[in-house]
């Protein structure tokens, strides 16, 4: 989740902060709120085991991708 924003104009990246004014703050609030609503999603589903099996881990290799920073994404 990016708590950052790109002007389309000039390219440059801005934190999302309310010191940028009311749609900045506006953007950050609704950034918490995506993160915390997957956040939930992501723990039901820890919580109801829907997980992969220890035979379905072991069947094949596992590939770990970690987030990037915005300038890095599309090359992810």
């Amino acid at each position: 989740f990016d708590f950052f924003s790109v002007d389309p104009e000039t390219g440059r990246m801005w934190v999302l902060d309310e010191t940028f004014g009311v749609e900045a703050r506006r953007q950050y609030y609704e950034r918490v709120y995506d993160l915390s609503y997957e956040l939930c999603h992501v723990l039901r589903a820890f919580q109801e085991g829907s997980g992969a099996s220890a035979a379905e881990r072991a069947a094949g290799k596992t590939v770990y991708l970690a987030e990037t920073t915005g300038d890095l994404r599309d090359a992810r």
